[in-house]
């Protein structure tokens, strides 16, 4: 069955939302990281 890109587009998150989301996350790991050691 075919989807509308458009509408799964619509239901997923903002794309640059998530590649914000996942610097964030990538720089608090990279915190502690470096804090522990």
């Amino acid at each position: 069955m075919h989807v509308d890109r458009r509408i799964v587009r619509q239901s997923l998150p903002d794309r640059r939302e998530i590649d914000r989301n996942y610097a964030d996350a990538m720089q608090g790991m990279r915190r502690s990281l470096t804090s522990s050691s």
